[in-house]
């Protein structure tokens, strides 16, 4: 049957969005701090390095978290860890608005980590297994949309609290406090809601509730889509390996490489490092730092308008070719950004470097950013799915502390000419890797592609039909 004759039940589309709302604290929690950091030095006596130590300790306990999801999620479920990360978001984000020191702060940090890690493996873990495989890559890229929305009401949010500081309606205390403390109702509403989701049907039937399974399926799918995919998930379901044998198993490591490559790519694609440093570039551009925050909200404006447009795109024009789009404006871009700033900015080169990084940003949105978390919700088989999303995960984590780490110290050393070119370069290698490995999956079920992964076919073609 053609997948796209019939409309989808609503509650598949209510289910998406309160899933995707751990992206959304994902995002305010990436945002947030930036604008806490001035108060945070003022009222806690901070050092420069005590400071990088606050920003980075969240990004040590996503990677912990992330690693331990799959333990979680496989004895558990995903919707018991989506749970556990809205709980833990709840109570870090309190205890961080009542810190008195230093060290006690670093230590809530990493454990907000914690729940960052667990978040952004199971919500788009469990989104891939609820939704039907035509709309299966929207749901997940709503995911990345609520992350660039959280990262703009971070934003919003600090600019509220710094303005009420100015005005003495909060002294410099009080607006750190509330800064840190105010992702706590999103956190709590998320909870609340998550609580009336059902659990993964992919995951039950791993369980041998086959019962649970068919009420689920029955309550999010059409009568007659029911039990053709529930004899489609009995069938991977009764295909178990053995940890131990994955490793061994050159068709499973495959894909495991697939998943890290492209967590790795999206974050050297240098997003993050515009993100986090976006106002030091611009203030080489000879822009003040109101300007430059400014411009910083307008990037996350353009960010989260350009996402909401791959929801579609990529449901359309499909993984690959978002991918290759996003790869070709990203060099444009930042051979762009390299040639001016080498050239030095002048009045018109300035503008042409604001308008390049927009294009950055536009390049990302449309594909790094969705498609990569999409793709590595879907290319793991069911037995080994917690293994794969664990390891792409955390290599995502990886990947974004080594460029909050090192970006800065890189642009020091070569210039932030030589860092654009440098991700200019970058840009070319993703290109010819998608070109050789990344297969297509838009409107392939899950149960196909694990089909295609253990007949060991090219990784480039495990999304056909």
């Amino acid at each position: 049957m053609n997948p796209r004759v019939y409309t989808h039940k609503p509650i598949v589309y209510i289910i998406g969005l309160i899933a995707a709302l751990a992206g959304l604290l994902f995002g305010i929690d990436i945002g947030v701090i930036s604008g806490a950091l001035s108060y945070l030095q003022t009222d806690l006596n901070l050092s420069t390095a005590q400071l990088e130590t606050v920003t980075s300790s969240i990004l040590i306990g996503a990677v912990l978290g992330a690693m331990g999801s799959g333990w979680i999620n496989r004895r558990f479920g995903r919707h018991f860890a989506i749970l556990v990360s809205a709980a833990i978001f709840v109570v870090g984000s309190i205890a961080s608005a009542m810190v008195s020191d230093y060290a006690t702060l670093v230590a809530v940090r990493i454990i907000l980590g914690l729940a960052l890690g667990v978040a952004s493996f199971s919500a788009p873990l469990y989104l891939s297994e609820m939704a039907p495989a035509d709309i299966r890559g929207r749901l997940i890229s709503g995911y990345q949309l609520m992350i660039t929305i959280g990262i703009v009401l971070a934003y919003l949010s600090d600019a509220v609290f710094t303005q009420l500081q100015i005005t003495g309606t909060l002294s410099t205390t009080q607006a750190w406090r509330w800064m840190l403390g105010v992702v706590a109702i999103p956190a709590a509403l998320m909870f609340v809601l998550v609580l009336f989701l059902p659990r993964s049907p992919r995951w039950t039937a791993l369980r041998g509730l086959d019962e649970e399974t068919l009420r689920t399926l029955k309550r999010i799918r059409h009568e007659h889509q029911v039990y053709p995919e529930f004899m489609e998930i009995k069938e991977t379901v009764t295909r178990h390996i053995p940890v131990r044998d994955l490793l061994r198993n050159k068709s499973f490591l495959k894909v495991i490489f697939l998943g890290v490559m492209l967590q790795f790519i999206q974050q050297f694609s240098g997003m993050n490092a515009i993100l986090y440093y976006a106002p030091i570039i611009f203030g080489q551009a000879g822009f003040n730092q109101t300007d430059g925050m400014w411009i910083t909200v307008s990037i996350g404006v353009v960010n989260v308008v350009t996402t909401i447009f791959s929801l579609y795109l990529i449901e359309r024009l499909g993984r690959r070719a978002l991918m290759y789009l996003g790869a070709i404006l990203l060099f444009i871009s930042t051979t762009a950004l390299a040639i001016l700033f080498h050239l030095g900015l002048s009045d018109t080169n300035a503008m042409l470097a604001i308008a390049s990084v927009f294009l950055f940003i536009i390049g990302f949105a449309i594909s790094y950013g969705p498609v990569v978390w999409t793709l590595c919700s879907e290319v793991y088989p069911l037995h080994a799915r917690e293994f794969g999303v664990t390891c792409s995960t955390a290599a995502n984590w990886l990947g974004n502390s080594l460029i909050a780490a090192f970006s800065l110290s890189i642009m020091n050393s070569v210039g932030v000419s030589g860092f654009f070119l440098i991700l200019a370069i970058f840009a070319v290698l993703s290109f010819i890797f998608f070109r050789f490995f990344l297969p297509e999956t838009k409107n392939v079920s899950l149960e196909r592609i694990e089909k295609n992964v253990w007949a060991n076919v090219p990784l480039c073609q495990i999304g056909e039909a």
